[in-house]
């Protein structure tokens, strides 16, 4: 009789009933059945033994017995073992066989070809607590624990948060050991920050107010906004002298009035400097925006503009004298851990960044498969591979490294 097959460390329990031979009813035997356990075709049995008689008071000639399957009896994962059990009664000898296996691979593909035979195949209760328990082994042999359930043994967190990581280097330069709570944490930013603005009787609210006026609202030569409403007229002066005035009144009517000189210089040598001459007033004062001089300083001009724009709508610029080491307050702080991240992977060998490795970590614990020595872990849209490790043994691997 096939009992299944078993994992390692399971108990074992098998059965027998004695009979008369002349009649087949049931009796006790002449003495207690005893067994024997045989791995595969090894002549020597790992276990042997002797029967008890179960529920006497109720039932004749039922005997049986439980074996601990563990390797300290024997016992290997992938093996088949049967169970002889001899027991004599009225002289005759009978023998009775049970064959049970330690954890046999089952091929998917022989119980159905289309699959479709798996979905009868009922959710063990068991698996999800098996599934919890190496998930929550994975958290914690990464210390991924502390983030929100375990707290730290003490102010030291090395042993949490390992030197140099990137966790130790946020809190405390990439050394933890020296960390204190009650004066480096965020907490401790917030309160002496609310402090400072105590003392010295100002409010962020205050502060920003004269920016958004510097920037935005103050008329020209008060502040930012003025200087760059005066660096646009300046501009427009420069491009005026440059371009647009009449001959005699600035640059653009001096470079004229050199063209006519050095034609008559060229006229009275004989030489050809005015062709030169008339690319270079070309390049200054004739061609479009994009050829050369004249057009890159119309371009400048436009660029300008599109600034005064910006600054003057949605564009926010903070002085250089204003306030600096300012630190996120707790709400900030809590919008941190709220906050969606982008899907993003580090590649082999390189230092993930904070988003990357959180993603290798949630993908790796949620969507893997196991193939030969091969582990695939998927995206977030299951089917997309994010990255592949390789397993040293496809039966009973010891270690882990990333392939790709």
């Amino acid at each position: 009789m096939y009992l299944g097959s078993y994992k390692i460390d399971d108990l074992l329990t098998f059965y027998a009933n004695t009979h008369t031979p002349s009649t087949g009813a049931a009796v006790d035997a002449d003495a207690v059945p005893g067994y024997r356990v045989y791995e595969d075709e090894t002549g020597t049995p790992i276990l042997t033994g002797s029967m008890a008689l179960l529920d006497d008071a109720n039932t004749v000639g039922f005997y049986s017995e439980q074996v601990t399957l563990s390797t300290v009896n024997g016992l290997e994962k992938g093996k088949c073992y049967t169970v002889r059990v001899t027991g004599v009664v009225g002289g005759v000898t009978g023998i009775l066989l049970h064959q049970f296996q330690i954890e046999a691979e089952v091929d998917a593909n022989t119980i159905s070809s289309t699959g479709t035979a798996l979905t009868a195949i009922p959710w063990n209760a068991n698996w999800d607590v098996e599934v919890e328990s190496e998930a929550n082994d994975a958290l914690v042999a990464n210390n991924l624990d502390h983030l929100a359930l375990t707290a730290t043994a003490a102010a030291d967190m090395t042993t949490e948060v390992a030197d140099n990581t990137v966790l130790s280097r946020i809190l405390g330069n990439g050394d933890t050991s020296t960390f204190v709570p009650s004066t480096d944490g965020l907490h401790a930013a917030g309160v002496d920050l609310d402090a400072i603005l105590l003392d010295t009787g100002t409010t962020l609210e205050t502060d920003l107010d004269a920016i958004i006026a510097a920037v935005i609202t103050n008329a020209a030569g008060a502040d930012i906004a003025a200087d760059i409403i005066a660096v646009k007229a300046d501009l427009d002066a420069i491009i005026a002298a440059t371009i647009t005035n009449a001959a005699g009144v600035d640059i653009a009517a001096d470079i004229i009035a050199v063209k006519a000189d050095t034609a008559a210089i060229l006229t009275d040598t004989g030489t050809t400097l005015e062709a030169d001459l008339d690319a270079i007033i070309a390049a200054v004062i004739t061609n479009a925006a994009g050829v050369d001089i004249a057009a890159d300083i119309i371009a400048v001009k436009a660029d300008t503009a599109a600034v005064l724009a910006d600054t003057g709508t949605d564009g926010v610029v903070v002085a250089a004298a204003s306030k600096t080491d300012y630190a996120l307050s707790n709400a900030g702080v809590d919008a941190l851990f709220v906050r969606a991240l982008t899907e993003a992977y580090a590649a082999d060998g390189a230092a993930p960044t904070v988003a990357q490795a959180l993603f290798a970590i949630q993908q790796f614990l949620q969507e893997r498969a196991v193939s030969g020595t091969t582990v695939t872990v998927k995206k977030l849209d299951g089917s997309t591979t994010a990255m592949t490790f390789t397993l040293d043994s496809a039966t009973d691997p010891t270690s882990i490294t990333r392939a790709t």
